[in-house]
């Protein structure tokens, strides 16, 4: 809250306390008050725990040339390998890792790395919310891909698709300003029909681009998401993650 010069403190709360006993000698930066409590507020939702593995379903969604795998590497990580032309456009293909949803929710994870045999800067791996399993269902994602700030493509990205089988749109404004590689901690939260993207970057979490409001069901499904952006036959795309945080507060950094 930024108060302007001369300062005002209130000092004293009666019965009889109104809000325009505020407005006097100071003022109040409304637009980023509502800013900041809007991003606390989407932060402090019940967060969708991992473990154990077993509880999550996974397959291959939309056309994929080679087929995608789930590995719970024992040790607190999980390997998803998945390929596909890409989760964008009017239909995607990928591999995805997934459990209903119902009602609010949001989940962080740990990109740790991303690998294979794709080259594709933009193959991507991160948090889904999905309204069905078909190619062209309404998301959100929050995910990072190969390449990093100042190439063409990669970094943190927020997109989503609205409508089904309808076109994407997506943000990476933080990507484009702030150097975000792999390891690095992604966060995609739901309140009712309102989705945001976060990236933990610096040192705390930035909102990658503006909340967006898509109609959904209350039960949706949620997971981790991973295409190669490239859908030839014996070209993959493997991420790893680990330290999949269970909590409200700041990430596991490795």
């Amino acid at each position: 809250i930024m108060l302007y010069t001369p300062r005002c403190v209130l000092t004293r709360r009666s019965a009889d306390f109104a809000p325009f006993d505020y407005f006097g000698d100071c003022k109040v930066d409304y637009k980023e008050l509502a800013q900041m409590t809007s991003q606390w507020l989407l932060e402090q939702e019940t967060e969708v725990a991992w473990a154990p593995s077993s509880t999550w379903d996974n397959n291959d969604i939309g056309s994929t040339a080679t087929a995608g795998s789930f590995i719970d590497n024992g040790d607190g990580s999980y390997s998803i390998t998945g390929s596909g032309a890409d989760i964008w456009g009017t239909a995607d293909a990928f591999h995805y890792v997934f459990k209903q949803l119902v009602g609010d929710g949001q989940m962080t994870v740990n990109v740790v790395s991303i690998g294979g045999t794709s080259t594709n800067v933009w193959q991507k791996a991160g948090v889904m919310i999905r309204e069905t399993l078909t190619a062209g269902s309404r998301n959100v994602m929050m995910l990072m891909s190969a390449g990093g700030a100042g190439t063409l493509g990669g970094g943190d990205a927020f997109q989503w698709r609205p409508v089904a089988d309808q076109a994407s749109s997506s943000s990476h404004i933080v990507g484009d300003n702030v150097q975000v590689l792999t390891p690095a901690c992604v966060r995609l939260v739901r309140t009712g029909n309102m989705f945001s993207g976060f990236v933990y970057a610096n040192g705390r979490w930035v909102q990658e681009g503006q909340t967006v409001t898509i109609a959904m069901p209350e039960t949706v499904y949620i997971g981790l998401a991973v295409t190669s952006h490239d859908n030839a036959a014996g070209i993959y795309t493997t991420a790893t993650f680990n330290n999949v945080a269970n909590f409200r507060g700041y990430p596991f950094i490795p």
